[in-house]
């Protein structure tokens, strides 16, 4: 029990120890970003090309020295400890999540099999504990782990009941996993049949599975509505840059004289100097890349959400839409690689 309680306490620290770090990283980033932001000159003064299309002025009056990517090492530096911590915060905790629920999934799929295993072998005339070790031989999968821990445990002479609770105990991330452990030992101190407790256990466990597969299958119709809502807006996104954005540039008073493109994140203020600071770093160009940035950040955010809340109407768990959403990530970054 004690390793099992170090065990759990190493893997929560972990955890917070990458949240926090993580977070560290993602500040740092930020006030690095602002204090090494290159001065950005207005148009006016350096001018634009015969195309109309004005470069981005990294704090110098000299056009041939102009630098397109407005980018300084500092803003390149922000960035990759921006990813750096975003991924140290948020990748090892979501994946230890996401493959933590599957272990357990695949424990569900077992653990009908192992009670009715183990109360056969009761109801054939062996005591509990002949019964365990019995059954601790057949592979089931990933709970023949825990099964083997709780037969040694009772071959040391550990009671069956408190080695039950600590089996729950060990696999407390499945719900029902755990209350079909808190019913045997009701039944086992009560006095009650522990074979026919574990064979009506098995049954039960069996119904609930054949009907979370029938909601899944029922909800899996959501999960590809979800897809296509995110897809749609995706395609919206793409459609509001391409068509409407560089409407936004031309000026109304004077059609010939086109505005420039970055005043957006100077008359807007600290928050839109910071994302066009964050676009530039991340290499997205200078033209409208406030727009660029917040139209990124606005399908990021869209399919981390949407990701999330698939896992949970397909699975009825957040940690099931961790694939989803990484799934929606990956696509969006393609789709602004290609087409903006």
């Amino acid at each position: 029990m004690d390793e099992d309680k170090k065990a759990l306490k190493k893997e929560n620290m972990i955890k917070i120890g990458s949240i926090v770090l993580g977070f560290l990283l993602l500040i740092t980033s930020v006030i690095l970003l602002m204090v090494s932001a290159p001065e950005t000159e207005s148009s006016d003064t350096l001018g634009c090309g015969e195309d109309g299309i004005c470069n981005c002025k990294c704090g110098t009056k000299d056009v041939s020295k102009v630098d397109s990517d407005c980018n300084s090492l500092g803003q390149t530096l922000s960035i990759i400890l921006m990813v750096i911590g975003m991924l140290i915060g948020v990748v090892p905790t979501s994946a230890y999540e996401y493959f933590r629920f599957a272990k357990f999934k695949r424990m569900e799929d077992s653990f009908p099999r192992f009670m009715k295993d183990f109360s056969e072998a009761v109801k054939g005339g062996m005591t509990i504990p002949q019964a365990l070790t019995m059954v601790a031989k057949i592979d089931y999968g990933a709970l023949s782990k825990e099964v083997k821990k709780a037969d040694h445990q009772v071959s040391w002479g550990l009671p069956f009941p408190k080695a039950m609770q600590r089996f729950a105990e060990r696999i407390k991330g499945s719900s029902v996993m755990k209350q079909s452990f808190t019913i045997i030992n009701e039944s086992f101190t009560s006095g009650g049949d522990i074979a026919n407790t574990m064979n009506s256990i098995a049954m039960n466990v069996g119904l609930i599975k054949e009907i979370e597969d029938e909601r899944k299958s029922i909800m899996s119709q959501q999960i590809y509505i979800m897809y296509f809502i995110f897809f749609m807006f995706l395609g919206i996104i793409v459609m509001l840059y391409k068509m409407i954005v560089p409407m936004l540039g031309i000026n109304i008073s004077d059609p010939t004289t086109p505005l420039d493109p970055a005043a957006n994140c100077k008359e807007l203020g600290l928050p839109s100097e910071l994302m066009c600071g964050i676009g530039r770093a991340m290499g997205l160009g200078c033209e409208y890349v406030y727009f660029v940035s917040l139209f990124l950040f606005m399908c990021l955010i869209q399919g981390i959400s949407s990701g999330i809340l698939a896992g949970v109407i397909g699975e009825g768990k957040m940690a099931a839409g961790i694939k989803h959403a990484a799934i929606m990530v990956i696509v969006t970054l393609c789709v602004f690689v290609i087409f903006i």
